[in-house]
């Protein structure tokens, strides 16, 4: 089965469920080792951890932002 094959058949007889199902799986099918990451990737991500370290205070824990994300908006 072709590529556009998979892709014609999962868009168009799966599911809404089934197909997030089938995106998770892709998705946690990807090891970290899979990907080339460009090098100014990872130099922002240190930049942002040095900042972190700078300024710890600065920070809001990810419970905290997840908690403002999912309260009703006024």
């Amino acid at each position: 089965m072709t590529r556009a094959e998979i892709r014609e058949q999962a868009l168009t007889q799966l599911s809404p469920s089934e197909r997030i199902a089938l995106a998770e799986d892709l998705w946690d099918s990807v090891r970290p080792g899979d990907l080339d990451v460009p090098d100014w990737h990872l130099e922002v991500v240190r930049e942002r951890l040095d900042q972190d370290d700078d300024s710890p205070d600065d920070v809001i824990p990810g419970e905290e932002v997840l908690a403002r994300l999912r309260a009703p908006r006024a």
